[in-house]
């Protein structure tokens, strides 16, 4: 795959979603901002969070989710964490930090609520030594913030990217910190997420993923700047090379057939995109 750099210079990228009315957004921590870009990477719209911005989900009537840490890994201190709701010009919280400490990535699950980690601001540890930090938690609400859910209360140190697999049966959580795994959590519509199951290990610092028509999982591994390809059953397909220095933060499908592979990179403050050999799943919201 040919990647083109399309922005640069945005802080430390993350969070790329493509939103129903064809364009692309990402957060930038460090800018307290999320961004709106054309899929040629001009600038359409910077909206200020303040806080730390971390990751993005949009619904389907293009209000977009943020998943607000509060400032815990850079951006404005002193800002409180939750959930953030853009749409129409107004920017909101629809959850506040009644429970999360530092939202980090979310996505919507098959029964419409939003699912998200919570690596509780532990970025100051040892990233080989899961003692050093506190568990994570993965949580879900309604739309509307309401209902909030502690889904796995002891969860992963660094609990990472989260995204729903192609049959809507199964959540994929990535675990960033040693051991570098992906784990699966079974979901049903009456009974919810089931018992966690590590699925895979991946090298380079996973950080978040997106999951493509075939149920393949392509995760962004920061320290070896490419993009790792597995299959529903964990196995590795191959892995996608990315230029130097890219420091592959999350990655999103999109354009008009979703066959278009965006790529946050967070060194440089990077938004890059690929013709993608095959084409993303759609939005579930």
């Amino acid at each position: 795959m040919q990647f083109d750099i399309i922005a640069t210079g945005m802080g430390f990228t993350e969070g790329p979603a493509w939103a129903p009315d064809g364009t692309l957004w990402h957060v930038s921590i460090p800018h307290s901002a999320i961004y709106n870009l054309a899929p040629d990477g001009t600038i359409l719209n910077t909206v200020v969070t303040k806080g730390g911005p971390n990751g993005l989900a949009i619904a389907a009537d293009g209000t977009i989710f943020i998943a607000q840490n509060g400032g815990a890994y850079g951006g404005a201190a002193d800002t409180e964490p939750g959930i953030q709701t853009y749409k129409d010009g107004r920017l909101e919280y629809i959850l506040r930090a009644a429970g999360p400490d530092a939202p980090n990535d979310l996505c919507f699950g098959p029964d419409g609520r939003l699912y998200f980690t919570d690596p509780r601001g532990d970025d100051g540890t040892d990233p080989t030594d899961p003692s050093s930090s506190r568990p994570g938690r993965l949580y879900s609400c309604e739309r509307d913030g309401s209902d909030l859910r502690t889904e796995w209360a002891d969860g992963p140190t660094l609990i990472n990217g989260l995204a729903f697999n192609a049959e809507g049966d199964a959540l994929y959580v990535l675990q960033t910190m040693t051991p570098q795994a992906i784990w699966r959590l079974p979901f049903s519509p009456s009974d919810g997420l089931g018992e966690p199951e590590r699925l895979a290990d991946v090298e380079g610092f996973p950080d978040g993923m997106a999951i493509d028509v075939d149920g393949n999982i392509w995760v962004a591994s920061t320290h070896e700047d490419a993009i790792q390809v597995l299959g529903p059953d964990g196995r590795l397909i191959k892995k996608v090379r990315l230029p130097e220095h890219s420091g592959p933060a999350n990655v999103c499908f999109g354009g008009e057939g979703l066959d278009i592979l965006f790529v946050a990179g967070s060194e440089g403050g990077r938004i890059l995109r690929a013709d993608a050999e095959v084409p993303g799943l759609p939005l579930r919201g």
